[in-house]
């Protein structure tokens, strides 16, 4: 076996989530370096990716799952990022946000909060949301959820060592937020209270239950008992004989409260004045902007080549040099 099979793991795992092209990658590339090993998930084509993170010492076991929106899958992608982090119940669990999208990223950071899981926040990105002139109030970001909030650019490295040192400290979990109205929030805590009661998480299945997620009852299987499991979907058909339009009324109160909290955390501030080198590399390396100035400077040095080179070079020694001074 080599060094990096003979690797003993003793470390918490630490999962890494987020929405589509928000730099998961990126910042999995940062932590866990060179070693990686990417699986199809079991059952799946979906690949996922693994590899290691040395903090203060120890290793541990890093997992990036495949960009997803929401915890409650609408693919097959987001299935398995679900699946990923529901059989690994003790991992600490990295949510990487896009600064700019923050309300599509909130989304999933409440399904996050509700499993009640160690959880951290990455603000990615944040460069690009400063130059647009937003920019998140992570103090405050961090006390509503009580979780760490750390801001990085993992393109240049920034911030991933406040990430690891946040890694490093004492899992704390996050604190429990309202969603809902009243009477939505005493009907989650009745239904919590009667089947999951001590049961890490169980706000985050009777949700499930709630929006119609139509692979809860499977899941439920690892949680609860068969019997438990009958008495809440006939709890869950009651409520909906009541409430016919229950998933549309919860997915409506869920909207309503994320665009309030966004309006609160997101700053104006003043655009950065223009860099020009910082100009020429954002154009230059965005590919139809990118193509476009490589066809101009290739043309730029056909001209040079063919018109200065052939034509007033060549003149210019037949008639001066050789013409005047070494005939």
């Amino acid at each position: 076996m080599d060094a990096k099979q003979e690797l003993k793991l003793t470390g918490q795992e630490i999962i890494l989530v987020g929405n589509p092209n928000v730099g998961k990658s990126v910042l999995f590339g940062k932590l866990s370096g060179q070693y990686v090993v990417v699986s199809n998930y079991p059952g799946t084509t979906v690949s996922y990716t693994s590899g290691t993170v040395l903090l203060n010492g120890v290793h541990h076991s890093l997992v990036d799952t495949p960009g997803s929106g929401s915890l409650f899958p609408r693919s097959e992608d987001e299935r398995v990022a679900r699946d990923v982090i529901l059989r690994k119940p003790d991992a600490h669990i990295i949510q990487v946000i896009d600064a700019k999208n923050l309300r599509r990223a909130l989304i999933m950071t409440r399904e996050l909060i509700n499993l009640g899981r160690p959880l951290t926040i990455c603000l990615n990105m944040s460069d690009e949301a400063r130059a647009a002139g937003l920019e998140i109030d992570a103090r405050k970001l961090a006390k509503l959820f009580g979780v760490n909030v750390i801001e990085t650019v993992a393109t240049t490295g920034q911030g991933i060592g406040q990430l690891k040192k946040a890694l490093s400290a004492e899992s704390s979990t996050p604190l429990s937020v309202a969603w809902f109205n009243d009477d939505v929030e005493a009907i989650i805590r009745e239904l919590q209270d009667k089947y999951f009661k001590n049961i890490k998480g169980g706000r985050f299945y009777v949700e499930m239950v709630l929006l119609g997620d139509p692979t809860v009852f499977e899941k439920l299987a690892e949680v609860i008992s068969p019997e438990s499991s009958a008495e809440l979907k006939a709890d869950y058909l009651t409520l909906k004989k009541k409430y016919p339009n229950l998933e549309i009324l919860l997915n409506r109160q869920i909207g309503s409260s994320v665009n309030s909290l966004c309006s609160g955390f997101y700053q104006k501030v003043k655009r950065p004045e223009w860099n020009f080198l910082k100009g020429i590399d954002k154009y230059t390396t965005y590919m139809p902007t990118g193509l476009l100035i490589a066809a101009a400077v290739l043309y730029l040095v056909f001209l040079f080549v063919g018109e200065f080179g052939s034509v007033v070079a060549v003149n210019f020694f037949e008639s001066v040099i050789f013409g005047k001074y070494l005939t």
